[in-house]
């Protein structure tokens, strides 16, 4: 479940983008439905990830993304 870390994110990032890019064209009762939709989908998954890292026996966790500046 842990892998699924980077989607919290971008969850809200893809709705933000559909909403700045079909905004126009969608109608006023799906534009809340993608808006909260897409941060109560990354509210959910930050749920999962949290039990499943609890229930875990690890004592922490890294995951690195990228690399932003090496020296």
């Amino acid at each position: 479940m842990k892998e699924l870390l980077w989607l919290i994110p971008t969850f809200p990032f893809l709705g933000a983008l559909v909403l700045i890019i079909f905004g126009r064209q969608l109608s006023r009762s799906v534009v809340p439905v993608v808006g909260a939709g897409s941060v109560g989908l990354s509210a959910l998954l930050t749920i999962l990830v949290g039990i499943d890292f609890k229930s875990s026996s690890l004592a922490s966790y890294r995951q690195v993304l990228w690399h932003w500046v090496e020296v």
